[in-house]
């Protein structure tokens, strides 16, 4: 089984990492990507011989705050300091473009207390997600598939 990187190394969650130890490149690879996670913060939980690692998120800092945007180019962030009076305008200039696309806008809260939509930008929401909304809406090139089909991995091609 080749190195599995299970969450993706730009969201907040804590990270799996999921290698075969009876592949010494396996095992290397996924080494490698636990010390770049330690570099950014990240702390490690659990190592196991059975080939997983656990690693918890550093934490945040309250002055950093972050719009998550979920489109076709996958999860990207626009992270600004409150502090710092250009990059909460430019963030601000950003959510604008999105809403104008027909973007919805979700608040999400770190205490786990849930979140709401809304529709204007507010510096001092700790983390928006951005994705586009439902309808008829002007929403660029993104378009929600029509049908969906769902394949078992067992099936060949």
């Amino acid at each position: 089984m080749p190195l599995q990187l299970v969450s993706d190394p730009s969201t907040e969650l804590p990270k799996r990492i999921v290698w075969d130890p009876s592949k010494p490149d396996d095992y290397k690879a996924a080494f490698k990507r636990i010390e770049e996670l330690v570099e950014q913060g990240y702390t490690v939980d659990a190592v196991g011989s059975d080939g997983e690692a656990i690693l918890s998120p550093p934490p945040r800092n309250s002055t950093e705050l972050l719009i998550r945007v979920l489109d076709d180019n996958g999860d990207s962030r626009i992270l600004w300091n409150r502090h710092k009076q250009n990059e909460v305008e430019d963030a601000r200039r950003r959510f604008d473009e999105y809403m104008k696309k027909g973007y919805r806008a979700y608040v999400c809260r770190s205490d786990g207390s849930k979140g709401a939509r809304v529709e204007t930008f507010d510096a001092l929401l700790e983390e928006i997600i951005v994705a586009p909304g439902a309808g008829d809406q002007g929403l660029g090139e993104y378009q929600r598939p029509k049908e969906a089909v769902l394949v078992p991995p067992t099936v060949p091609g």
